[in-house]
C-alpha cells in the first residue's frame, strides 16, 4: 500500500486492458486495510463462512482453535 503507484504500473500489466482507473479500482478491492488485518470481524466472518461450507456438506468441519 505503500507503493501503490508501483503496483499499479505491474497490475495492468495483468489487467486485460483495464484503464488505470478501473485498475485501481480493482486493486483497491483487494489491496486494503482489510488484507493487512482483518482483525476480530474477520476472523468471525471466516469462521462463519466456513462452518457454513461445512453444514452444508462442501468442507469437513474446522477445529474451533484454528482462528482463535
Amino acid at each position: 500500500m505503500a507503493h501503490r503507484e508501483e503496483a499499479l504500473a505491474y497490475a495492468m500489466g495483468f489487467g486485460r486492458d483495464l484503464d488505470r482507473p478501473l485498475t485501481d479500482r480493482f486493486v483497491g478491492m483487494y489491496v486494503n486495510e482489510w488484507t493487512v488485518d482483518y482483525g476480530e470481524t474477520g476472523r468471525r466472518a471466516v469462521r462463519q463462512l466456513l462452518q457454513r461450507a461445512h453444514d452444508a456438506g462442501l468442507t469437513p468441519a474446522v477445529p474451533g482453535s484454528m482462528f482463535a
